[in-house]
């Protein structure tokens, strides 16, 4: 597993395209703050708490994992390391760790960028709360799930293009739906339930405890069924 990840490592931060995806979201990190300062200087927390939610990193995300995930199985590297006794577990454990690692990593550095910029522009910070740090630690969740659902689209179709448009596309459409069947079983509440709508609350306020708690215990589920889904698949899958 250590050789794996080292392999990961090597190969997620040579990558072309990681550099240009990370440009991308500092960018528009600096365009949100920009957006957000642009009038009247915003409230630290509110500031604080939407740096994340308005970098557009879940597209940057469902773009880049499927293009590093789909161009391994194109060019037969996955099939090259089951030959060479790596077992199909590993070697997507592996991959979902590196994709986790570098989701955080992007992440935080925006977080600071953000920051920066707010504080340049007299953004002052003095009115954060534990409740504000808690709503940019469950918005990381929320990007895992992105990212192990990107990684279930890509095992799934093997196909660059149909990966990142189903990693865009069914995540944003699942709302509507939910919409649909909450009129047809009238049950309003349906949709807060799908891990869409959690970044939406994260940032933009702070939350109850309750919802705290459903968060975080329903991202932990879309994490889990992601990433059993994509391990079922792989173990079938033929390279």
């Amino acid at each position: 597993m250590g050789s794996l990840l080292s392999y990961e490592y090597k190969k997620t931060f040579s990558t072309k395209a990681i550099y240009i995806c990370s440009l991308l979201t500092f960018a528009f990190t600096i365009l949100n703050g920009i957006l957000s300062c642009n009038g009247e200087i915003p409230h630290g927390n509110e500031y604080f708490i939407g740096i994340l939610s308005g970098c557009s990193l879940e597209l940057i995300l469902a773009i880049l994992i499927p293009i590093l995930f789909c161009t391994e199985m194109d060019i037969g590297c996955i099939k090259i390391m089951i030959g060479r006794g790596y077992t199909r577990k590993n070697i997507l454990f592996s991959k979902i760790i590196m994709s986790n690692v570098y989701m955080i990593f992007i992440s935080l550095t925006s977080i600071i960028i953000g920051i920066a910029y707010g504080s340049v522009r007299g953004v002052s910070y003095t009115n954060i709360t534990g409740k504000h740090i808690l709503n940019v630690l469950l918005e990381l969740f929320v990007y895992m799930i992105i990212v192990n659902c990107s990684i279930f689209f890509s095992v799934l179709t093997q196909s660059k293009a149909f990966a990142i448009a189903a990693s865009i596309l069914v995540p944003a459409l699942i709302p509507s739906i939910l919409l649909l069947v909450e009129k047809l079983i009238k049950f309003n509440k349906l949709h807060d339930y799908w891990y869409v709508s959690f970044m939406e609350s994260l940032g933009n306020n702070i939350l109850k405890n309750s919802e705290y708690t459903r968060i975080f215990i329903f991202t932990l589920i879309y994490n889990a069924i992601f990433i059993t889904l994509s391990y079922l698949i792989i173990k079938r899958k033929d390279f």
